[in-house]
C-alpha cells in the first residue's frame, strides 16, 4: 500500500510488474495523450489528490511521479513494496528559481478548457477548480462548446467569475463556437 501525497497535486503510480496505472477508487483517472514515446511506451495515467489515502498496489518496484504545475519540478521516485507492507511516500514540493521582480512575474493559466466535451466523467465547476488547484493553475477559462447539436455546459455559462472560484483559483466561462465555415471560434469574456 502507498499513502497518497499530502498536498494537492497530480500523481501517477505505475508498478513495474504490471505496467498498469493505479489510482484510489474515488479518484478520476486521466491520461496524458501528449507523451514522448522514447520515454515510455504508453501515455501516463494520473489522478489528482488532496490528502492521504492507502492505495493498494502489487508487490515489487513502483514508480511514483508527482507534478504541480510548472513552478515546481517534476518529481519521480521508485520504491520497493513488499507483500502486506505499507510504504510511506513523502513528496516535498520545491519551487523553481523563477524571477520574482514585478516586471517578470507570471501567472499560470489555461484558457482553453472544456469541462464536459465528452468522456467517462461528468465535471462541474467545483471539481474543475479542484483540478485547477492540483495543476497549479490560478486562472482557468472553461469554453462552453456546441458539440454535434448539443451544448453540454450551457447551464454553467455566465459573464462573471464562477461562484465555485476560490481565492487562489479563478474560473471563467467563455464559448467555443463550431461553425461549418470558419471551423472554431473562441470567445473569451
Amino acid at each position: 500500500m502507498i499513502p497518497q501525497a499530502t498536498r494537492l497535486l497530480r500523481v501517477s503510480l505505475s508498478p513495474e510488474k504490471t505496467g498498469r496505472a493505479y489510482a484510489p477508487d474515488d479518484a478520476w483517472m486521466h491520461a496524458d495523450d501528449s507523451f514522448d514515446r522514447s520515454e515510455r511506451g504508453f501515455e501516463a495515467h494520473y489522478f489528482h489528490t488532496t490528502g492521504k489515502a492507502d492505495l493498494p498496489v502489487p508487490a515489487g518496484r513502483v514508480t511514483v511521479e508527482t507534478m504541480k504545475g510548472f513552478e515546481h519540478p517534476f518529481e519521480r521516485q521508485t520504491i520497493e513494496v513488499k507483500a502486506g507492507q505499507t510504504v510511506p511516500v513523502t513528496v516535498r514540493l520545491r519551487m523553481l528559481d523563477l524571477p520574482t521582480d514585478k516586471d517578470s512575474r507570471w501567472v499560470s493559466g489555461d484558457v482553453h478548457v472544456h469541462m464536459n466535451y465528452g468522456g467517462a466523467y461528468r465535471n462541474a465547476p467545483a471539481h474543475l477548480v479542484f483540478q485547477a488547484s492540483a495543476e497549479n493553475l490560478p486562472i482557468v477559462q472553461d469554453l462552453v462548446v456546441n458539440k454535434e447539436q448539443r451544448i453540454p455546459d450551457i447551464g454553467y455559462f455566465r459573464t462573471t467569475p464562477d461562484p465555485a472560484s476560490a481565492s487562489s483559483n479563478l474560473l471563467l466561462h467563455g464559448q467555443e463556437f463550431h461553425t461549418s465555415y470558419w471551423d472554431t471560434l473562441d470567445f473569451f469574456i
